[in-house]
């Protein structure tokens, strides 16, 4: 399920490229403008369990999530709760800061294992991951690839898809114009392999890509619904960037 990157933009700010791989049966919603906590985001909706896969909010922050599959793989929780429901409780967050405390105060033991990607205006992004028992942090200051995951063949995947990262941005230039190719392609080739994932009972379901500027302007949301190799990105969602709140 799912591939990340991000790149830097030559004026500050950032833009992030998610794939969601899912079952195509799977309902779920385009992105909409939404308010949580007074704060506004923009976010698809997964229909099935209610939350969502990625957000990106008016303070700049964006989360994004990955579920992920351990070796060995961990007990399941007896009482599991949705992990899209999870990011969706994040959508208001002010900070990576906020982001990493709040996830950590969670009962992480009622989450199948999960990988969340975080971006905000300062610094890099952020991955936390919890595999079932513990939960560890990293920054990614390399723009580029930063989380994969499928539940096909975990072992080859993540280097993989790495490469191909690599690759194109060595032939092209780290570019948005490459990474957005990337996430539409079948390299190495169309199968369970590929960026842009093909397998029978699962494939890339949607593509988002997101930018977000240094100054205070708008943020925008574009979505494809449906393989980013044959579908085309609907018509961009913004919303108008704001500074944090000042503590009360």
């Amino acid at each position: 399920m799912c591939t990340i990157s991000w790149l830097s933009r030559p004026q500050g700010g950032y833009e992030v490229f998610f794939n969601r791989d899912e079952q195509p049966t799977r309902p779920t919603t385009g992105p909409e403008r939404s308010v949580a906590e007074g704060v506004a985001y923009l976010a698809p909706r997964d229909v099935e369990a209610g939350g969502t896969w990625i957000a990106v909010n008016a303070f700049g922050v964006t989360v994004s999530m990955t579920n992920q599959y351990p070796q060995p793989a961990p007990a399941p929780p007896a009482d599991p709760v949705s992990r899209g429901l999870l990011l969706a409780s994040l959508v208001d967050a002010a900070s990576l800061a906020d982001v990493e405390q709040r996830v950590g105060r969670l009962r992480l033991e009622r989450y199948r294992p999960f990988a969340i990607a975080a971006l905000e205006l300062a610094g890099p992004p952020m991955s936390l991951r919890w595999d079932g028992s513990a939960l560890t942090t990293k920054r990614h200051p390399q723009p580029g690839f930063v989380l994969t995951s499928s539940g096909a063949i975990p072992p080859r995947l993540e280097d993989t898809r790495r490469a191909v990262f690599a690759e194109a941005a060595e032939r092209n230039g780290l570019t948005a114009a490459t990474l957005s190719e990337v996430h539409r392609s079948h390299r190495p080739e169309r199968g369970p392999l590929s960026v842009c994932m093909h397998r029978p009972e699962a494939a890339t379901v949607s593509y988002c890509h997101i930018t977000v500027d240094q100054a205070p302007g708008d943020i925008v949301f574009h979505y494809a619904p449906g393989p980013p190799c044959t579908t085309p990105v609907e018509a961009p969602l913004s919303l108008a960037r704001v500074d944090r709140l000042a503590p009360t």
